[in-house]
């Protein structure tokens, strides 16, 4: 998702602009079952433009435990600064148009968010390990030996 900052870049520092975002974004390894909502205030600074994000989104995630798939609601509140004339390749860079592009820095956020291990409830009793039995919903002969 694109935004032009190109005119924000020519106010004074600390000049500030608001936008609303509904935007479907694609990622190969999130998937999204809504478009990101929210808004971002946009902010110059010396050497670019800080942008503070307050979003939500529905993910599709698997149960780290059971495999099952189930949907999760993600709620973020981050902030990013993008650099004008940045030659570092690890910095948001605002582009020769004036342009930002926050999509990158909001599939890092999420996938921070749901890290590694997400389980469809807290209570999930997982896979046998003896004959693949998802225990959520059935209960086979090995379940009591555990």
């Amino acid at each position: 998702m694109l935004i032009d900052v190109s005119e924000l870049l020519t106010k004074p520092i600390g000049e500030e602009r608001n936008l609303e975002i509904k935007e479907k974004i694609d990622a190969e390894d999130i998937i999204f079952l809504s478009p990101i909502s929210g808004n971002v205030t946009l902010m110059g600074t010396d050497a670019g433009v800080l942008a503070t994000f307050s979003i939500r989104a529905k993910i599709k995630l698997v149960c780290a435990r059971c495999l099952d798939e189930f949907e999760k609601a993600v709620n973020l509140n981050f902030s990013q600064e993008y650099i004008e004339n940045s030659k570092d390749e690890a910095e948001c860079r605002i582009s020769t148009k004036g342009e930002i592009d926050i999509t990158e820095s909001i599939r890092q956020e999420i996938l921070l968010e749901i890290g590694v291990g997400e389980l469809c409830r807290k209570d999930c009793k997982g896979l046998c390990p003896e004959c693949g039995v998802n225990w959520n919903h059935k209960k086979c002969k090995h379940f009591k030996k555990r």
